[in-house]
Order: structure tokens, then C-alpha cells, then sequence
């Protein structure tokens, strides 16, 4: 009879351990010793983001003036920017020299069992337990499409987590649509949500200084409700500013008048055309948001029929008559 080597530990054991209670690299945001991916389109302003939260955490300040952080070194993988592009974005943010932040730039390092040792043997000796990698594709070393790949380089991810490194993975959306739409969730297999602890998504809907970040999964706690921020240029530097937490039920009930009211006035209005009127009127929303809204104005305030190109048209629903007394 072979022997067997599995050794499983008991319930009273596992009950019998203390953990740390902090579980939070930046509260709420950023587990711990877990591994985060920030994901969004191109422009959406992930690396300006990443480069943000390792200032705050290096620092140990609040980030966005609202965040707590556990204080720490940083260690940038960066394989997109370049030491100029680094170089010219920490100083626009503001980041004081002295911070414990540390990089390796352009080194088309691939995760191995060898690189991955040296990284955990650098960050023990250099007081670093964060480390940032921009972006996923860069480092993956195979097909983000199989989830046998994507486990495979999670793998080597997790045992940085497992030797106390918190890690913050940058990674990209699908690609836009024939209809110019992109797509709402990250590239790649369906392995790589399931590897991560916590998923943020960044949003930029109209390409100006307004940005919302969705925390899509969170392993530890509830999903924290969606926050608005607006990444403001000034002369000589640029910030994030905190706007609080996007309170879409308030805003669609504000929205709604306004709709109807630029729908009466134009009849037959296509949904790209009410989205181009609420824009200029000053009411941002996302054209996925809006036709989320409108479906649930519709039959209640508002009908639509389709017009050219198969595209929605819409108008005041009639008002009922009510029966004339004889």
C-alpha cells in the first residue's frame, strides 16, 4: 500500500490561528496581500491611476484624501511607459523623490518560478510590499485567451501574495465594436476574474477629466459603491480629486424630466441624437446608462418605433382619454 503524503489540518487549528486585522493595502479599495486588477479602455487613465495609488501608498497618506493606506515600499513593473513617460507623469503628480518607490522599466520580463524568487528576495531585502505590473499582457508569457495560460501566470502571481506582497495588475478592456461601442469587461479569459481578489474598472465616458472607478469583485467584503473622481490639470501639475460616490437612482430621477422635455421638443429623436442634447445641456451620462433609462421609461412615459438604419426613435407616449360621460 503507497503511503500517502497528504497531511489536511482540522477546523479547530485553522479557528485556533490570529491574523492581522488590517485587511487593506488602501481601505476598501486594495486588499492586503491580494491581488487587484485595475481594467478600462485606452486613455481611461490606469497607468495616471496605478501611479497615483503607489505615491499614497509609499507615502502612507490617504489616498484621494479619503482612502486610508498601510504604508510601504513600491516596486513599479512597468512595460509600457518608459523611464521619460515615468519620469514625466511622477513629476506632474507631485511625488517627492525621497519615497521608498522603486522600478524596473522595459525589461520584457515574463513571469517565471526564477523571476518571480527574485522578485520576492528583492522586495524582503529592499522593505517592499507592493508591487504594481503594467501591464498584465506584457508579463503573461502565453495565450490570455486559454484559461490554462492565464492560471498558469496567476500562479506565479499568487506566490507573491503568499510571501506578504500586495500586487495591483493593469490590464486592458475588449476592443470597440462594429457599432464604435467597446465592451464592458476585461480582455481575455474568464480565468483571469476568477485568479483576482479584487476588479476595478475605470471608466473615462467623454474623454474630458471625468473618470468613475467600479470595484466590479471584491473576495473580502461587499463591492464598495461606485466612485467619481476628476483627474484635474493644472498649469504645472494634475491630481485626482475625490467627487464621491455616484448616485445613479438620484440621477436618473433627475434625468428623467429633462428627457422628456428634449424628446417633446423633437419627436422622433434617435437615442445617439439625445445623448449628443444632453451632452450640450450639460448632462453627462454614458450612452449604455441612458439606454438602460430609457428602457425603463418605456410604455410608462415614452414609446419608440425603429426608423433608419434600425435605429430606435422616440416619442411622448400618448396620453389616455378618459371615457366621456352620456
Amino acid at each position: 500500500m503507497i503511503k500517502s503524503n497528504l497531511q489536511p489540518s482540522s477546523l479547530d487549528t485553522l479557528l485556533a490561528k490570529e491574523f492581522p486585522p488590517n485587511r487593506w493595502l488602501v481601505n476598501g479599495l486594495i486588499p492586503l496581500h491580494g491581488i487587484t486588477i485595475l481594467h478600462g479602455l485606452p486613455t481611461a487613465g490606469k497607468t495616471w491611476l496605478m501611479m497615483e495609488i503607489a505615491i499614497s501608498v509609499a507615502q502612507g497618506k490617504l489616498l484621494f484624501n479619503q482612502f486610508e493606506t498601510n504604508h510601504t515600499g513600491v516596486l513599479l513593473l512597468d512595460e509600457e511607459s518608459g523611464e521619460w513617460l515615468l519620469h514625466d507623469r511622477f513629476k506632474t503628480l507631485r511625488a517627492p523623490s525621497e519615497l521608498p518607490i522603486h522600478y524596473l522599466t522595459m525589461n520584457s520580463s515574463k513571469f517565471t518560478e526564477s523571476y518571480v524568487d527574485e522578485l520576492i528576495e528583492w522586495c524582503t531585502d529592499n522593505k517592499v510590499g507592493f508591487i504594481t505590473i503594467d501591464s498584465l499582457v506584457r508579463i503573461h508569457g502565453g495565450d490570455e485567451n486559454t484559461a490554462q495560460d492565464s492560471a498558469k501566470v496567476f500562479r506565479l502571481i499568487r506566490k507573491l501574495t503568499s510571501a506578504g506582497i500586495t500586487v495591483l495588475i493593469i490590464h486592458h478592456n475588449t476592443k470597440a465594436s462594429a457599432n464604435g461601442e467597446y465592451g464592458s469587461q476585461m480582455r481575455g479569459s474568464g480565468d483571469i476574474q476568477a485568479s483576482v481578489d479584487c476588479q476595478l474598472s475605470l471608466v473615462r465616458p467623454y474623454r474630458d477629466d471625468y473618470l468613475t472607478l467600479e470595484q466590479v469583485k471584491n473576495r473580502y467584503a461587499p463591492e464598495m459603491p461606485t466612485i467619481e473622481l476628476n483627474f484635474m490639470k493644472h498649469d504645472d501639475y494634475s491630481e485626482f480629486i475625490y467627487l464621491g460616490q455616484l448616485k445613479e437612482g438620484a440621477k436618473h430621477a433627475e434625468l428623467k424630466p429633462i428627457i422628456l422635455q428634449v424628446i417633446g421638443a423633437d419627436p422622433g429623436i434617435s437615442q445617439n441624437g439625445l445623448h449628443e442634447k444632453l451632452m450640450e445641456l450639460g448632462h453627462g451620462i454614458h450612452v449604455k446608462t441612458l439606454r438602460k433609462l430609457l428602457g425603463t421609461m418605456e410604455g410608462e412615459s415614452i414609446d419608440k418605433t425603429k426608423g433608419k438604419a434600425n435605429a430606435y426613435c422616440y416619442f411622448i407616449k400618448p396620453k389616455e382619454t378618459e371615457p366621456s360621460e352620456s
